[in-house]
């Protein structure tokens, strides 16, 4: 067996990449603290998203769609405050929040379907013909 001599800067590379894999794109937005959660579910057909609005009204909502992308926006107004007495905790978020999905095949952004419903936006997005897994037979022939 052979051991494998580590140079000095390979406890700050590892480091460096287990730092990145925890700020990857997917928890920015939590930790900035202004964000929903988003769920993604891929079929060989569509992507099916879901996100978590509580608070927000329908026409504080819009959604927009590229071939390779989804953005969300919503703005989450802040109820009256009471005048009586005083919070002990207050952990809603209001205000704007935009979510961008990139996905990782191309969809038909005019085929879109949406509805939202008890503060959760469900929208499913059918893959591009050219996404969609196909199959072919070959014909195989025999040699004389």
């Amino acid at each position: 067996m052979a051991i494998a001599r580590l140079g000095p800067l390979d406890d700050i590379l590892r480091l460096r990449d287990s730092l990145s894999m925890m700020l990857d794109d997917r928890f920015t937005p939590l930790l900035e603290g202004r964000a929903y959660p988003v769920d993604v579910f891929e079929t060989a057909e569509y992507f099916h998203i879901e996100v978590v609005l509580p608070g927000a009204k329908l026409e504080d909502i819009h959604v927009t769609a590229t071939s390779s992308r989804v953005v969300i926006q919503a703005s989450i107004r802040e109820t009256p405050k009471t005048t009586k007495g005083s919070y002990l905790r207050q952990e809603r978020t209001y205000g704007e929040v935009t979510r961008v999905l990139e996905l990782p095949t191309d969809i038909q952004p005019e085929k879109v379907v949406s509805l939202y419903e008890h503060g959760v936006l469900v929208l499913n997005a059918p893959k591009s013909d050219t996404a969609k897994p196909h199959q072919v037979t070959i014909q195989i022939k025999e040699t004389s």
